[in-house]
């Protein structure tokens, strides 16, 4: 493949793998470029019937089907890989995708869990009134109000136009109560 003979690699790797299975071939399978990603993305198919739990060979059946446009089984092949093995880069295949797709706020929140993932641990954020108070939302004509400065926004009114906030203005999923609201 490292000459651009990905027709001749195709055969070789695929009467390999249909004698003897190896993951570091089947996941070369899968960054074939073929004229036609139908035939390659079949022959993966077809060894995933009897390998249903392969992380590496449903990662290679998804970057087949992106290959072929087949998005909604790429993704499907994605988040099955991820269930059975966590692994970054199928993080951020998956939340590449995701944004591709438009599904910003998911694509995110898919790359952050890869990143946790890869380096360990999650990042350790304080969640003091200081931070609630630098990112707290703002009321602003037009603008969708935030229940927090990290969550979606919610329907009803959580700062009012000249930037006080109500005793109820907590994020109803944080917890996290502005600065303002704790001293009002």
């Amino acid at each position: 493949m490292k000459y651009r003979k990905h027709d001749v690699a195709e055969k070789l790797l695929r009467d390999f793998l249909d004698d003897e299975w190896n993951d570091a071939l089947a996941a070369l399978y899968g960054e074939l470029e073929l004229p036609d990603p139908l035939e390659p993305l079949a022959v993966a198919e077809k060894w995933l019937r009897a390998r249903r739990e392969d992380p590496v060979l449903l990662v290679s059946c998804a970057r087949l089907s992106m290959r072929a446009e087949l998005y909604g089984k790429a993704r499907s092949y994605l988040e099955t890989s991820l269930m059975i093995r966590r692994d970054p880069v199928t993080y951020q295949l998956l939340g590449t995708l995701l944004d591709e797709l438009g599904e910003k706020e998911h694509a995110a929140r898919v790359l952050h869990d890869g990143l946790a993932m890869a380096i360990g641990r999650k990042a350790n954020l304080p969640r003091s009134s200081c931070v609630a108070r630098r990112f707290a939302p703002t009321a602003v004509a037009g603008a969708p109000e935030r229940c927090c400065w990290f969550h979606a926004p919610r329907r009803r009114i959580f700062a009012s136009a000249s930037g006080a906030y109500s005793k109820e203005s907590k994020c109803r999923r944080s917890g996290v109560v502005p600065v303002a609201a704790r001293h009002s």
